[in-house]
């Protein structure tokens, strides 16, 4: 499965959103962060799954938003791919990636 990976600066004023928000802030404002502040990043996304059936178009993608102080990484995976397994092949083959490029291709 490929998954492409995006890169999106952070802004100041959305990096003082984010270094703002703590496990209970999260909780609070989990519509905010998954509307809103996902859109202020400039976060990446699939398609729904049925829209993607049949189209060659990326089942997984990553983006990584670069901040002076902090840094968020989003990753959007299609429910094609949803099940446990295959999101922690992902994660484990990111992880491999990190440590040693080229190691999952």
């Amino acid at each position: 499965v490929g998954c492409n990976f995006y890169i999106r600066p952070m802004g100041a004023s959305v990096e003082r959103e984010v270094e703002r928000l703590d496990a209970e802030g999260y909780a609070r404002r989990f519509l905010w962060v998954n509307t809103a502040l996902v859109e202020l990043l400039g976060v990446e996304a699939v398609g729904f799954a049925l829209d993607l059936v049949g189209e060659d178009c990326p089942l997984c993608c990553a983006t990584f938003c670069p901040g002076e102080r902090v840094s968020v990484v989003a990753l959007s995976m299609s429910q094609v791919l949803g099940d446990m397994w295959s999101f922690f092949q992902l994660l484990r083959c990111w992880d491999e990636e990190l440590h040693e490029p080229g190691s999952s291709a």
